[in-house]
């Protein structure tokens, strides 16, 4: 299992860089609940974080890149180097934050973001990405 799903985030943010909407999709619940990184709230289903990520590409531009897995009490949660910058190409941001992410039926469900090690149970070691 940790495999699949190690295999199956390291292409979904691949894909995420790339810009490729239509590939991550089918990997989401129909009513993920997914963070809204720029204004605050969350987007829920499938046409809201596409709109989501849409917009935001016209305002910023996000490259997230895993570097380790951690799995705790059912989720799994990934340290990744996240650079944002503006469309000039300007650095807002360039660091360390952790995505946590939930399943149901093998589909994401949900994802937060936190800049430290989110506490949900015991872990395990790290996985390098």
């Amino acid at each position: 299992m940790t495999k699949d799903v190690t295999q199956l985030l390291r292409q979904l943010y691949v894909d995420f860089n790339a810009r490729n909407i239509e590939r991550i999709m089918p990997h989401f619940a129909a009513d993920a609940d997914w963070p809204n990184g720029m204004t605050g709230g969350r987007e829920v289903g499938h046409d809201a974080i596409r709109g989501y990520w849409t917009n935001q590409w016209t305002v910023i531009n996000s490259q997230v890149t895993p570097i380790s897995y951690r799995f705790a009490d059912g989720y799994v949660i990934l340290e990744v180097r996240q650079r944002v910058t503006d469309m000039e190409g300007e650095t807002l941001s360039d660091g360390v934050v952790y995505h946590t992410y939930s399943f149901t039926d093998g589909k994401i469900a949900r994802m937060d973001i936190s800049a430290d090690v989110p506490e949900v149970g015991a872990s395990v070691d790290a996985i390098p990405a």
